[in-house]
């Protein structure tokens, strides 16, 4: 079973905190696609448009990941690197939900 994970975090405001944190994701992105288990890992941000219907996530980006089971999860977020990406961030982010989904049929 494959699981997605849908990270909203959230993030001070003011452009530079949104910047480290996106630069930061840059950095370990390759490394992430590599580690076992990974199905995808991908960041999203708002698209500006004027679209009524949207629903717009405020100094929030998010992570849109695929991961083949909760084990593999958290190895994840048990790797140095994400360790390290977790440190350089901290103080540009308020925090974070996480969502674990699996395929509703």
């Amino acid at each position: 079973m494959m699981l997605t994970i849908i990270a909203e975090i959230k993030i001070k405001p003011g452009s530079e905190h949104l910047q480290h944190v996106i630069n930061s994701f840059k950095e370990i992105i390759p490394r992430v696609l590599e580690e076992d288990g990974c199905l995808g890992y991908e960041l999203l941000i708002d698209h500006e448009s004027h679209a009524s219907y949207q629903a717009r996530l405020k100094n929030t980006v998010v992570m849109l990941e695929k991961w083949a089971s909760i084990k593999h999860l958290d190895a994840h977020l048990a790797t140095v690197h994400m360790r390290k990406h977790h440190f350089k961030v901290k103080n540009n982010v308020l925090g974070i939900d996480i969502r674990i989904l699996e395929n509703g049929f």
